[in-house]
């Protein structure tokens, strides 16, 4: 998974400009799983390019 972010600093700290990223190839990625009588998975997925 690629995450990123940058931020600018003004020279006197006054402002602060950030941007960020996550999931930035779109990864679906399973975050738990849990089988259910063996009859079915009950899955989570994380989160989507953010």
């Amino acid at each position: 998974m690629l995450n990123a972010s940058i931020s600018y600093f003004s020279a006197n700290d006054r402002y602060r400009i950030a941007l960020f990223g996550r999931n930035l190839t779109d990864e679906e990625y399973q975050t738990s799983g849990l089988s259910v009588a063996n009859l079915w998975n009950f899955s989570t997925y994380g989160n989507p390019l953010t």
